[in-house]
């Protein structure tokens, strides 16, 4: 097998393996599928290009997560310098018309807390482990996830949520 074979053997695995990792992290931060499934493309594109040699499973999901989630911060990032006028949206849907329910509230907090929250309580990684991948201390991990869970809280018992 040349190595061109058995790169692509290896992305696929990762494909596999990640993909829906990868694309779901991508949506929660996009807000949209359209830019979710370029952003997860993306992913993808960089490990080609890249080419990273991972130490441990852990290392490579944790690269992995870093990589969607600064590939989204790249596109926002680029979205506000081009942007000439705002087009004010709610790329996520209205409630009105889609009832996310918890996913819905998930979605309207800031960008830390909703990735704190998704990488915590979706992917079940350990707050150290976060820290990594948002490189940032696990002391202000805790207090990110300490802070969007009682955003979440009190929308419930305001009757935010539904």
């Amino acid at each position: 097998m040349d190595e061109r074979e058995q790169l692509c053997k290896n992305l696929d695995e990762l494909l596999e393996t990640y993909g829906d990792m990868v694309y779901r992290v991508a949506l929660q931060n996009m807000g949209n599928v359209a830019d979710a499934q370029d952003a997860a493309q993306d992913v993808f594109l960089r490990i080609l290009t890249k080419q990273p040699q991972f130490t441990s499973k852990t290392h490579e999901k944790a690269w992995i997560l870093r990589v969607t989630i600064n590939i989204c911060k790249d596109h926002w990032k680029y979205q506000r310098l081009r942007t000439t006028v705002e087009l004010n949206e709610n790329l996520a849907g209205s409630k009105e018309s889609t009832n996310f329910g918890l996913l819905y509230e998930v979605m309207k907090l800031p960008v830390k807390y909703r990735n704190v929250i998704y990488l915590f309580y979706y992917e079940e990684l350990s707050v150290a482990i976060i820290a990594d991948i948002l490189q940032t201390k696990e002391a202000t991990i805790l207090t990110w996830l300490h802070r969007a869970r009682k955003q979440l809280k009190s929308r419930l018992e305001e009757g935010e949520f539904r």
